[in-house]
């Protein structure tokens, strides 16, 4: 999937989330925190790609940046992509998130949840393309979901677009009316 795509999958999994354990520690700024932490981690998998989308917040020397990740991760869709991938972003992660200060009213466990829900998101919204993913890196089977690649759609391409991402609207739209009493209780 491309990066747009990657952080609608991220966003709608975390919101359906928070919607569905809505808890009394979530407050504004773990909230609008948790955005960040959503496409952060929807997009973490991709920083062996020139083209993340994180890499144009970097103005100048995004290709040295990227070419930094490729060399440590490997080429696209590899270490990244994986069950090593999530542990290695999960704890460094966690790593990061513990020196946030605890005294600014932030949930950080629920900054890492977020972080992690997308990024799990990513690599599941990757196995539906017709690349999949080394799941089980560094053996090089890739894995998607239906087994078979024909089944599956073309990263970036039309069903992907409109397809997908009206199907996600769909759904937050969705996650909104069914769970609406939630949601006000969050902003309260």
């Amino acid at each position: 999937m491309v990066g747009r795509s990657h952080q609608m999958v991220g966003f709608a999994c975390v919101y359906a989330t928070a919607l569905y354990f809505s808890s009394a520690s979530f407050n504004t700024q773990t909230i609008v925190v948790g955005i960040l932490f959503t496409t952060l981690g929807s997009l973490t998998p991709d920083l062996d790609s020139q083209e993340n989308v994180l890499y144009n917040l970097v103005p100048i020397g995004h290709r040295a940046v990227a070419d930094v990740f490729e060399k440590v991760f490997g080429k696209h869709r590899s270490i990244s992509h994986s069950i090593l991938g999530v542990f290695v972003f999960g704890y460094l992660s966690s790593f990061l998130i513990d020196k946030i200060p605890k005294e600014n009213g932030l949930d950080l466990t629920a900054l890492w949840v977020a972080y992690m829900i997308s990024l799990i998101s990513h690599l599941a919204a990757d196995a539906l393309t017709t690349e999949g993913i080394p799941l089980l890196w560094p053996i090089k089977i890739r894995f998607g979901f239906p087994p078979f690649s024909f089944l599956r759609f073309k990263t970036g391409g039309w069903f992907e677009k409109y397809v997908v991402r009206s199907i996600l609207i769909v759904f937050i739209f969705g996650m909104t009316y069914f769970f609406w009493d939630r949601l006000i209780h969050l902003h309260s």
